[in-house]
């Protein structure tokens, strides 16, 4: 694993149906690749981007602010986002038969609490360190 400064944006998407949750899930999605946001994963509804995981990025809090200012927007109600920067490490996670290349940050967890517990619409940006 190797020591990175990251930028982290996790994003729990919203919608009255399936269908609407999907379609908010696109949208996200395509302002991550507007704002060049490091997608890491999509599970269910909820979305980690982040930034700065390879050697050739950098974590930018600042493109953070407006990848996250742009989903607000463009979504309002329909997200809760918790984001932030920190040092963490970056590389292979798993095993020889299933792997992904990733992060680990520290306070993802108190990042995934305050994510679950905010009201649809808002945001928090918390430090990761």
């Amino acid at each position: 694993m190797t020591e990175r400064k990251l930028s982290v944006v996790l994003v729990l998407v919203g919608g009255s149906t399936s269908n609407a949750v999907a379609d908010n899930i696109r949208k996200v999605t395509d302002l991550a690749n507007e704002h060049s946001a490091g997608r890491d994963a999509i599970t269910g509804n909820l979305l980690v981007f982040c930034n700065g995981r390879h050697s050739t990025e950098e974590a930018y809090p600042e493109r953070q602010a407006v990848f996250v200012e742009s989903i607000n927007a463009k979504l309002g109600k329909d997200v809760r986002i918790v984001h932030g920067t920190g040092i963490g490490h970056v590389g292979l996670l798993g095993s020889d038969s299933f792997w992904a290349y990733s992060f680990l940050i520290p306070k993802f967890n108190d990042a995934m609490r305050i994510l679950t517990n905010l009201q649809d619409g808002e945001t928090k940006e918390i430090a990761f360190s």
